[in-house]
């Protein structure tokens, strides 16, 4: 289990951000004017910035760095709210579910309808009542996602569409989004989130709302994704490229994205489009394909989205061009290591395919010569330890790769479900990705 990789930055700002709800804007950055003034010019670990915490507070924060830096895992909460006339009050229930024995104790922040309360959760289970004159029509717990957290809260689905409507943060409209991703077959959730997708004031809320319809598999509105895609941010069109992908053999569609794919000046929304229609109509997307391979663009993004195409559509053609855009010469530099993933769909029916990601391990680019390792940690063989072995020796650069890709081949790994920590880390890691994808 490898935690040192590009959520560890990510993880440092969401920690940052809970001191600052938890001190104040003033104290934070009095500890933090005292942090870099201590300790400019100097190197730094964790307790540096634990001791310049206390020494302005004077609060011992044992606690607080124990729970979410050298412990392993985070809260999972498991909600549930029901409105006491009688005491004119919103019980809440909250139940820490997670599988380690680390029960987290943190301020969150419960909103009710327009008031916010802040409760503290302290132990495994507890109960909370929070004031309200009549029966609320919004309960967000955690309002505004401050706390990282997996969370279950029992709603109704008009609550979670209500949220989604009205909800004041962009994470909380975004997290209804997610939850109403899962409830398949209600018209009701459809037309929900294409509103959202059409009309919510934030770009990041309407492709998530997108993404969630998406999720639904629904065989309608194909014409309602169309044209609201005219004046959205670039970032959400590619959302309805990929949504789009449901309506299989769909002509309209088919004529859509072939439209978009010729006259799109937008470099990422042509390859998302062309994706989208290799799905939709295979034969389509072949009349395509060869204008697509000789069209530049940054990172070379329509010609990988291009060779996408022969690896979709698996044929003995397709694989022997695959052959020839791989080989030194065959496409551009930056495109050809799209071409090894590919090559990775016909492992199955090709078994010497897996010779070729050997021989590909000396390939003069590393980015080649990556892939071909990835594609050697699902499919290589103990007789092929010696060549990573020799790559190692030669690119220690791309060490982490050919390391994973011997344990997975000499100890291959057991499929049942991941269980604490690593579980927990892979669905942190997810919650990271997600939020970063924002800020793109």
């Amino acid at each position: 289990m490898d935690v040192f990789d590009g959520h560890i930055y990510a993880k440092g700002s969401l920690i940052l951000n809970m001191l600052q709800d938890y001190f104040g804007d003033d104290a934070f950055w009095r500890f933090i004017q005292h942090y870099t003034k201590e300790n400019q010019y100097k190197n730094v670990e964790t307790p540096d910035l634990k001791k310049a915490i206390e020494e302005i507070t004077g609060q011992n924060m044992d606690w607080f760095f124990k729970q979410w830096i050298y412990e392993p895992g985070f809260p999972e909460y498991n909600v549930t709210w029901k409105y006491n006339q009688r005491n004119k009050s919103v019980k809440l229930t909250v139940k820490q579910t997670q599988k380690n024995t680390n029960i987290f104790k943190m301020p969150i922040q419960i909103r009710v309808d327009d008031e916010l309360h802040t409760v503290w959760i302290e132990d495994k289970d507890m109960v909370y009542e929070v004031p309200a004159n009549k029966r609320p029509k919004m309960v967000i717990f955690n309002a505004g996602m401050r706390i990282p957290c997996k969370l279950t809260f029992n709603k109704s689905i008009s609550e979670w569409i209500l949220q989604l409507e009205k909800g004041p943060h962009i994470l909380d409209r975004i997290a209804a989004a997610k939850e109403l991703s899962t409830k398949k077959g209600r018209h009701i959730v459809e037309r929900a989130l294409l509103n959202a997708a059409k009309n919510d004031p934030f770009w990041g809320v309407r492709k998530e709302a997108v993404n969630a319809f998406a999720k639904l598999k629904s065989k309608k509105y194909a014409e309602d994704l169309m044209s609201m895609a005219g004046r959205q941010d670039n970032r959400v069109r590619r959302a309805i490229w990929n949504a789009l992908k449901n309506y299989k053999n769909d002509e309209l569609v088919s004529t859509f994205l072939q439209d978009v794919i010729s006259t799109d000046e937008k470099y990422y929304s042509v390859a998302d489009a062309f994706k989208a229609l290799v799905i939709v109509d295979t034969a389509a997307a072949r009349q395509k394909v060869d204008a697509l391979l000789d069209t530049d663009s940054h990172t070379d993004v329509i010609r990988k989205s291009a060779i996408t195409y022969f690896g979709s559509v698996v044929t003995d053609k397709n694989y022997d061009r695959l052959k020839e855009l791989v080989a030194y010469g065959g496409t551009t530099w930056d495109a050809r290591p799209e071409a090894v993933n590919q090559l990775t769909k016909y492992v199955k029916t090709k078994p010497k395919t897996v010779d070729l990601f050997v021989d590909m391990l000396k390939d003069n680019s590393r980015d080649i010569r990556r892939n071909a390792v990835r594609a050697l940690n699902k499919h290589g063989k103990r007789t092929h330890i010696g060549a990573l072995d020799e790559l190692l020796a030669r690119d220690p650069i791309i060490s982490r790769d050919v390391r994973s890709a011997k344990k997975n081949i000499l100890y291959p790994p057991k499929k049942p479900a991941k269980k604490g920590p690593e579980k927990q880390l892979e669905e942190a890691n997810k919650k990271l990705d997600d939020i970063r994808k924002l800020t793109k």
